[in-house]
């Protein structure tokens, strides 16, 4: 995962919807999809607190989840005077897919997430364009992970360094 790879190379806190809502499976447990919809959504609203304390304090860190487009204007009300390095990572749907079914199938993933159940859903939300967030005054910074090789990680630390430093 880049965002975990990029908190340990830049010594920033790592915040993770998925982290947060992995703990919730284990506490609450989840045998269903609705439930995981569910579990999914107060792990998001979790995320945007642990943002809004982060911010209060002035403290610099890393949040990484599925963002959807939709969730631009309370991202930049949130972050609303503070410097945001959005990091946008692409990849072609075919390759998007053929990861998450791989992953998935794996069990490398927590089985709360239900994954092999979502692989049509997310199929549709890549055709709708769901992903394609823009955070309203913050860096964008692409980068292509087609090919998830350490040297698109260090293109990535890169570029996000040269942004900083902007």
């Amino acid at each position: 995962m880049l965002s975990k790879w990029l908190s340990q190379e830049l010594v920033l806190q790592l915040l993770s919807k998925d982290f947060i809502k992995e703990k919730l499976f284990d506490e609450l447990n989840c045998e269903t999809r609705a439930r995981s919809i569910e579990l999914g959504k107060a792990s998001f609203a979790t995320l945007l607190d642990q943002c809004r304390r982060r911010v209060l304090a002035r403290e610099s860190f890393i949040v990484e989840s599925a963002f959807r487009k939709n969730d631009g204007p309370i991202l930049a009300a949130i972050f609303q005077n503070y410097r945001v390095l959005h990091v946008n990572c692409t990849a072609s749907k075919a390759v998007i897919i053929a990861r998450f079914e791989l992953r998935a199938l794996s069990g490398e993933r927590h089985r709360g997430h239900l994954d092999t159940e979502n692989v049509r859903g997310l199929s549709k939300m890549l055709e709708d364009g769901i992903f394609d967030l823009v955070i309203p005054g913050a860096i964008r910074v692409d980068v292509h992970t087609s090919d998830f090789s350490s040297h698109v990680y260090r293109v990535a630390k890169t570029k996000i360094l040269n942004e900083y430093a902007n």
